[in-house]
């Protein structure tokens, strides 16, 4: 009788030592993920509030510090759903200050879903196609800006870089008539087309 209940005790004992020591194991695993692969386990709202800490935090002088940590955490929340302005507005702005314009694309074109009227995510978008050269479509967005807000704060630049990717595509008479359009809103005398196109070649 002593032996069977020694051996059932010792059976327990071990079961016991085994549920603790798989319950220590995930938990030694789950704080190995919120250390090293926090977008798999928090939440896309905490992410976010992290990733905005981050960038407040970082250095945008002339070494842009944080900018990858930023990236990372907001990169998260947005897969996990958040849509805020404020999120494609602070992501953007990292992968143009680390000149990282592909991405930025590709940030204003999801943020335009949501959004499809923030004259302010067409302008950059437009910004960021220009630099990659993707001329045609660097129109469009300038195109659609001013069609949605012909007060819009850089409406001067508006009406010039259209008339600059209008030039690149071969339409001079169209890029003629934007440059006077810019002109009359300038205060100085704006670059000829001849001159400022042979940046973007």
């Amino acid at each position: 009788m002593e032996t069977r209940l020694f051996k059932s005790t010792y059976i327990y004992g071990l079961m016991n030592n085994g549920k603790r020591y798989l319950i220590i194991t995930l938990l030694i695993i789950l704080i190995g993920f919120i250390f090293f692969k926090p977008n798999l386990i928090l939440p896309g709202k905490l992410l976010y509030e992290i990733g905005k800490m981050k960038y407040r935090l970082g250095d945008h002088g002339d070494y842009h510090t944080g900018l990858e940590s930023t990236i990372y955490f907001l990169e998260g929340a947005i897969r996990k759903g958040v849509a805020e302005r404020k999120v494609f507005d602070i992501l953007s702005t990292c992968y143009l200050l680390s000149g990282k314009n592909k991405d930025a694309e590709r940030v204003f074109t999801l943020a335009l879903k949501h959004y499809p009227r923030d004259a302010e995510f067409y302008f950059y978008r437009g910004n960021a196609r220009k630099k990659l050269s993707n001329f045609k479509s660097a129109y469009k967005d300038y195109d659609k800006l001013i069609s949605l807000d012909r007060n819009f704060k850089y409406i001067k630049d508006v009406y010039y870089d259209r008339g600059a990717m209008a030039h690149m595509l071969g339409d001079i008479n169209e890029a003629n008539k934007d440059w006077h359009k810019a002109q009359k809103l300038a205060n100085y005398e704006l670059r000829s087309y001849e001159d400022y196109c042979q940046s973007l070649k």
